[in-house]
């Protein structure tokens, strides 16, 4: 109930005081629109800008590193290289294209979920985003070599021992480059 007297009483001040011709005690009344930006964001700077597009071309690079390292891991765990299971299920055309291109079909899927949930449609990320894929695809066996128990426990220890192998086979068949 105070709180209504309080209120009709600082109305009828406000009236008083509108009917003398007082001053405006609550400063300027603007009506429509202002002119003045009050509390306005500060424009980027151009250093600000640079540094979130290199971070935006990183990023890209590493979501397309990880959709091929996915689309890898996924195949070998639907398909577990069993040829003549998807033969007899999709016929000898189709089990060929399963195992063999699989992986790059779930990994350009991710690539594509990416480039749409993270706005990767700039031409240099989704330019990075592709290296990334072609990089993880080229470089998978080198990554293998260097931590084969982290890559044991993502496919098996049958499959990095094989990789392994051959990898070890294939550097002592080269040539020496001095000669």
């Amino acid at each position: 109930m105070d709180t209504k007297l309080r209120q009709k009483s600082e109305f009828q001040d406000r009236l008083k005081r509108i009917a003398s011709g007082g001053p405006n005690t609550t400063g300027q009344v603007y009506c429509g629109v202002s002119e003045e930006i009050t509390n306005a964001a500060k424009p980027a700077t151009q250093s600000s800008v640079q540094r979130m597009s290199f971070l935006m071309l990183v990023l890209s690079f590493f979501m397309g590193a990880g959709a091929m390292l996915t689309g890898r891991f996924g195949a070998f765990r639907y398909f577990m290289g069993d040829a003549d299971g998807l033969t007899k299920t999709f016929g000898q055309l189709g089990g060929f294209i399963a195992v063999n291109m699989g992986d790059l079909v779930i990994a350009a899927c991710l690539a594509i979920i990416f480039m749409y949930l993270f706005k990767l449609r700039g031409h240099w990320r989704g330019t990075a985003l592709v290296v990334g894929l072609v990089s993880m695809m080229l470089g998978e066996v080198q990554l293998i070599v260097r931590a084969p128990d982290m890559f044991s426990v993502l496919y098996s220890a049958d499959f990095v021992e094989q990789v392994l192998s051959e990898q070890h086979a294939g550097v002592q068949n080269q040539p020496d480059p001095i000669g």
